[in-house]
């Protein structure tokens, strides 16, 4: 069942990160978006996701954290994936790989 749920947030800020969901839901997950001309930062986060903090445990279900937490434990080659159909199929081969 948690494999369920994960490919559930996985697919959802695919369809966030692509633009495939309707407007209401823009204001649900953030980036880390970061000018050029800042170099005193790491590299790493640029166009990733931020997490914001949960006092409680039961807000670390909400797709505003599980989903970016989630995303950030894909492969880059799951996330780059050229269209919907695609990463589907690779994050079923993800999960499955792992058992």
């Amino acid at each position: 069942m948690s494999d369920l749920y994960e490919d559930c947030c996985a697919l959802f800020v695919y369809k966030f990160k692509n633009n495939y969901l309707p407007s209401v839901c823009h204001s649900l997950l953030s980036m880390n978006t970061r000018s050029n001309n800042d170099v005193s930062y790491s590299l790493r986060s640029i166009n990733e996701f931020t997490i914001p903090h949960a006092r409680k445990s039961i807000r670390e279900r909400c797709i505003t954290i599980r989903g970016p937490k989630i995303w950030s434990n894909l492969d880059e080659d799951i996330k780059n994936s050229s269209s919907l159909s695609i990463f589907k199929k690779k994050l079923v081969k993800f999960h499955i790989d792992q058992y």
